[in-house]
């Protein structure tokens, strides 16, 4: 099974086809990655900012955001993967239900 995963992988890159979805897709300008790390950085800054505006609401500490985020970006390629190959997309809102699992 994983050799077959990794084979079908190298032969798409070596194949020179485009498919229809990258074919559509030429007709817009990339994104630049600084966009996504800006975001990202908003996005966490807003969140630690947040939790220390409404501490005695949210009783979270700033470093429960970085590892919230740590722990996202950890199981989102495991669960993709499986997502993926068995064309099923689970949301789990336990983490450790995605590890008993």
């Amino acid at each position: 099974m994983d050799r077959e995963i990794w084979l079908r992988t190298r032969a798409s890159f070596k194949n020179n086809e485009v498919d229809v979805h990258t074919r559509l897709m030429r007709r817009y300008k990339d994104i630049p990655s600084w966009w996504f790390l800006i975001l990202t950085i908003v996005g966490i800054g807003a969140s630690i900012g947040t939790v220390e505006g409404y501490k005695a609401q949210l009783q979270l500490p700033w470093w429960g955001v970085l590892f919230a985020c740590v722990l996202a970006c950890f199981f989102t390629l495991p669960i993709g993967v499986i997502a993926a190959t068995t064309n099923q997309v689970h949301y789990f809102l336990n983490p450790l239900h995605v590890i008993s699992t």
